[in-house]
């Protein structure tokens, strides 16, 4: 083919992409997308202790390759930061992914899915959260419930079986 055939043929493919409605491939992370864009926060006064209110916000990196994310724990009317990290597409695990850090430094990596509304994160932490000695399997189960708002449920696995350990709704103001 020479130059003037395949400028033709690649004309003709964009038309035929155009005319086809076709759009460009979905990424694994714009499921999550929803979540960018103002603060969600969930009442925390019914876990016991000082915090009242713990608010998240979710913010696409400025190349939308991921998303970053960062929680507050608010006691008394003053924020203090707690968690920072990212959520994001792995592509030699072939999976979502999430990596955050916690104001003590201590990293915590897992694996996460996205089916419909549901969107479950799978991770190991600490067992005292749950009175146990040494690590535990946790889950995260989160339900899109509307535009601005979700439940988010932690289960922990207990002698190879599952018990909530807490659950929580965030609402999104802007």
């Amino acid at each position: 083919m020479d130059r003037r055939q395949i400028t033709i043929v690649a004309c003709a493919l964009a038309l035929a992409t155009l005319v086809s409605g076709a759009s460009a491939p979905v990424r694994p992370i714009d499921k999550l997308g929803w979540l960018a864009g103002g603060v969600w926060s969930a009442d925390a006064s019914g876990l016991g202790g000082s915090v009242t209110r713990i608010d998240t916000r979710y913010e696409w990196t400025p190349n939308r390759s991921f998303i970053r994310f960062t929680t507050d724990f608010v006691s008394g009317g003053s924020a203090s930061p707690h968690y920072a990290g990212d959520l994001f597409f792995d592509p030699g695990e072939r999976s979502l992914m999430i990596w955050y850090m916690d104001e003590s430094n201590a990293i915590t990596s897992g694996h996460m899915s996205v089916d419909g509304k549901l969107w479950t994160i799978s991770f190991r932490g600490d067992g005292d959260v749950v009175g146990v000695a040494g690590s535990v399997d946790y889950t995260v189960d989160i339900v899109r419930t509307g535009d601005d708002s979700y439940t988010w449920t932690l289960f922990a696995d207990v002698d190879h079986a599952k018990k909530q350990v807490f659950a929580l709704t965030y609402r999104r103001s802007t």
